[in-house]
């Protein structure tokens, strides 16, 4: 179930990025500004938190994830695509009891 909850995750975070949802992607994110930066163009900054409960909060969750995924998945044209990308991809370290 925690492997679930994490790839909706990450498709929810790609649709917020993509305009998929009619939702404001600046709401839970921002993007990285820094040209320097490794990996794909849509690294996301971990935005702040100040108590205990916000830091299991949606975004703060899933910032990391979504920064370690290879740019061939980030970059892909259609959430269908996206999804098929990320089964491949291993997220065992991602999650708190490893398999």
């Amino acid at each position: 179930m925690e492997l679930r909850r994490l790839r909706a995750d990450l498709y929810l975070t790609f649709s917020l990025l993509r305009n998929l949802v009619d939702f404001d992607f600046c709401t839970f994110f921002e993007l990285r500004t820094d040209c320097r930066t490794r990996g794909h163009p849509y690294k996301l900054v971990v935005p702040s938190a100040k108590r205990d409960i916000r830091k299991h909060f949606f975004a703060n969750r899933v910032v990391p994830i979504w920064n370690a995924l290879p740019t061939e998945v980030v970059m892909a044209p259609t959430l269908n695509v996206f999804k098929k990308k990320v089964e491949c991809v291993d997220l065992s370290r991602f999650l708190l009891r490893n398999f």
